[in-house]
């Protein structure tokens, strides 16, 4: 004889995980991160320069610019004197200061300031400074150079393409 046997089911078992102290050391390890928090220099990375435009302006002066129209290229006196910068290996080969009247070579970086204050003062412009670097110059180098224009008394330092890249 067979006797049905009736399986009774037992009642889950609740697993109760402790929420409050969970809770706790969450908060204990938020506080801990928020106080030790340093944030770096928010100039450390930054550079102070200016990229040549995209367009070329349509009026030659800002005097014979159209303010009725609107335009998407501001006009900007452009710099009387450019620093040319050729490179050999990413180390500086030779540097050179062009204005409109000429070109005036100079025999390292060093040099480079000096001789930058005294032609700043006969320029026009005496704001804005132009750099033609070679693409293979070492930037180090290229931050000595805006380091030179800017300690001679620039205010903008602005980058152009190299004569043979220019189209």
């Amino acid at each position: 004889m067979f006797r049905h046997r009736t399986l009774r089911r037992e009642a889950p078992l609740e697993v109760q995980l402790p929420i409050t102290p969970m809770l706790d050391m969450s908060f204990q390890l938020l506080a801990f991160f928020v106080m030790t928090f340093q944030s770096a220099n928010a100039l450390e990375g930054q550079l102070d320069m200016y990229l040549p435009r995209s367009g070329t302006p349509a009026a030659k002066s800002p005097d014979q610019v159209d303010l009725s129209k609107e335009s998407d290229v501001d006009i900007e006196k452009e710099s009387d004197l450019t620093v040319a910068v050729t490179s050999q290996n990413g180390e500086i080969e030779t540097l050179l200061i062009r204005e409109k009247a000429g070109s005036t070579p100079v025999r390292d970086v060093k040099a480079l300031r000096p001789a930058l204050a005294r032609l700043r003062a006969g320029a026009g412009n005496q704001d804005k400074i132009t750099i033609e670097a070679d693409g293979k110059l070492k930037y180090a180098l290229l931050v000595d150079v805006m380091d030179a224009c800017l300690g001679a008394g620039f205010k903008s330092v602005g980058f152009a393409p190299p004569p043979d890249l220019k189209r």
